[in-house]
């Protein structure tokens, strides 16, 4: 690659952004080139393709009348196709008005690119691989008394790892008994830790909570053990469900679907078309598919057949979701007609009518049977706003939160600041390089304000998700300073013991649960915004948060909250306002939703 003065230089990722700003090299952003508006149409091209696909049962790839290509993680494709979409889009923007002789794009645009008649040389770089999408890579937080460390592995690794380690578990500890006569209620994909007050409430009520984790197992902890032996809850295992006749057959499926699959031409029909502007991925749809299948047969073949086990078991009353974009919650979704299913609110969901395409995220358009809500708030959107029958719409609170109260400020030399880190994600809009830039700023301004004021003690907490984003901000804090930066540990005990929660939100679509947990915990929360498209959730008319744009003089607003007890004692009562209406059953939600989901 020759570089003259002719050369323009355009960034799609931070990286490079980040390298070409640091040898002063002049360049453009892909946010220059995708409009709001464009970035609105493919969400909801997005959305749209992957209901059709979920609803589409015409592939070859069927067992037991389940279609293996529509049970694929939603939140994993939606994450694909909001990665390629809007840097394809933006490519052909740059290149509508201007012409080059030659286009240098990295490789991992090869397989839209090679297809597409383009007036000017294109020449992929092999500089770039092909980036992991999120659930191939598996982050384990093992937290043990005595031992605290994440690992990242390669997901067929870990699954094998899991297997063997809950086998020895289940038998030293006594957490893979089924006790006989006891009805049962199937929990997928529940964390104990943080469900504790269901499994107790379940085992209270004489039945039993038997757990199905392929993801994340439930022996990452001690805690998570004493709690399972505690409420007499049962972790499945897969073994022990399925004999080995049904091993057998599901074997000789496994080899029936593999022949298929490595047919391409049995590709034809895998999902219905996928074109944007004239822009055809279906063959990256298709081949991003038919991977994935290859990759976590075992997975798939073991959950439908313990759901079809289940389905046909009189000793099921329910089982409880937290969502059906999942691989294990949307087998069970589409294997199961006899057993109800509901589905739990698993996060501090917000919507408005202006912004209900976003609301895939939350399944509201699968409910079944019924769904559990935590209050008023999300009713009142789902009946007037979607349509759901009240009759199936139970008003339950949040089992999650009902061990939580206000909790009085530890009076201490220091004034504690906790940082919570939304991780940029770009499943909602595609990339936007700017944002990285804003948060950069307001790094700098925390710390510089902590550096400036002795009296101030800053954390920093990083979201728990598996996120790239992640990592970069990491380097970004670890570049001016060594304050402490957290990311698996207790959102509830680092609220409990900081003065003010600053919350820093990369966009205003998804409010974050930390600033519903910091409410009901009696603590202000400053929310720092990266974007300036605000919206008129509940939580902002109530006033319940202070709100400051990344541009703002943020230091002084967080100084002012600091010193005006009245500003803190306004937000701590407008907050409370507010959770009486989005938060009902307060401290005995888990009872609620065990006694109107299998009692009443």
């Amino acid at each position: 690659m020759v570089i003259d003065d002719s050369s323009k230089f355009i960034t799609f990722d931070f990286v490079s952004h980040e390298n070409l700003l640091k040898k002063g090299i002049k360049h453009e952003i892909i946010d220059e080139f995708l409009t709001d508006d464009t970035r609105k149409e493919i969400f909801i091209f997005c959305s749209t393709w992957l209901k059709r696909h979920e609803e589409d049962n015409r592939s070859e790839f069927k067992i037991h009348d389940i279609d293996l290509t529509t049970i694929i993680d939603r939140n994993e494709l939606l994450e694909f196709l909001m990665e390629k979409i809007p840097k394809t889009v933006a490519f052909f923007n740059i290149i509508k008005n201007q012409k080059f002789d030659t286009i240098f794009v990295p490789s991992n645009m090869k397989d839209v690119l090679s297809k597409v008649d383009i007036d000017s040389e294109v020449r992929f770089m092999d500089m770039m691989d092909e980036e992991l999408m999120s659930f191939e890579t598996i982050n384990i937080p093992i937290n043990f008394k005595f031992f605290k460390k994440k690992y990242s592995m390669k997901r067929e690794r870990y699954y094998f790892i899991k297997k063997f380690l809950e086998r020895i578990y289940g038998k030293i500890f006594g957490i893979s008994k089924i006790i006989p006569n006891n009805k049962k209620i199937l929990l997928l994909e529940f964390d104990p830790e943080i469900h504790e007050n269901i499994l107790t409430e379940i085992n209270n009520q004489g039945f039993q909570a038997i757990l199905l984790n392929n993801r994340k197992t439930v022996i990452s902890s001690f805690q998570s053990i004493r709690i399972l032996k505690k409420t007499n809850s049962c972790m499945m295992i897969p073994n022990d469900w399925l004999n080995q006749d049904i091993m057998n057959k599901r074997d000789k499926l496994k080899r029936q679907i593999l022949k298929k699959i490595f047919q391409i031409k049995m590709f034809k029909a895998l999902i219905p078309e996928c074109k944007f502007q004239d822009i055809d991925f279906n063959d990256i749809m298709k081949h991003k598919i038919a991977s994935i299948i290859i990759q976590r047969i075992d997975e798939c073949l073991n959950t439908i057949l313990i759901a079809e086990s289940i389905n046909h078991r009189d000793d099921f009353l329910g089982i409880m979701t937290m969502n059906f974009s999942g691989e294990t919650e949307k087998i069970f979704l589409k294997s199961n007609n006899r057993i109800p299913i509901i589905l739990l609110q698993h996060a501090f969901a917000n919507y408005t009518k202006e912004i209900s395409y976003f609301d895939i995220l939350d399944d509201f358009h699968c409910i079944k049977n019924k769904i559990a809500v935590w209050g008023d708030a999300v009713k009142d959107y789902l009946v007037t706003v979607r349509s759901i029958p009240e009759e199936k719409i139970l008003v339950s609170g949040s089992p999650k939160y009902d061990s939580h109260s206000l909790i009085k400020n530890k009076k201490s030399g220091k004034i504690k600041l906790l940082i919570t880190l939304r991780p940029i994600i770009t499943h909602m809009e595609g990339y936007r390089l700017d944002l990285y830039d804003r948060y950069e700023k307001v790094i700098k301004d925390l710390i510089y304000f902590s550096n400036e004021n002795k009296k101030i003690e800053i954390k920093f907490k990083l979201h728990p998700q598996q996120n790239k984003s992640n990592n970069i901000l990491i380097d970004m804090i670890k570049k001016i300073s060594n304050v402490e930066i957290l990311q698996f540990e207790s959102i509830t005990d680092l609220l409990s013991e900081c003065d003010l929660h600053v919350n820093v939100a990369t966009d205003n679509f998804d409010a974050s649960s930390v600033i519903l947990e910091s409410m009901i915990l009696g603590r202000p929360t400053v929310n720092i915004q990266l974007q300036k498209n605000d919206i008129d959730f509940e939580f902002i008319k109530y006033d319940a948060i202070k709100s400051v744009y990344y541009d703002e003089d943020i230091v002084k607003k967080i100084s002012d909250l600091i010193n005006d007890g009245n500003q803190k004692d306004e937000l701590l009562k407008n907050s409370q306002l507010f959770l009486k209406r989005y938060l009902k059953n307060r401290n005995n939600a888990s009872k609620r939703l065990i006694d109107s989901a299998f009692r009443d």
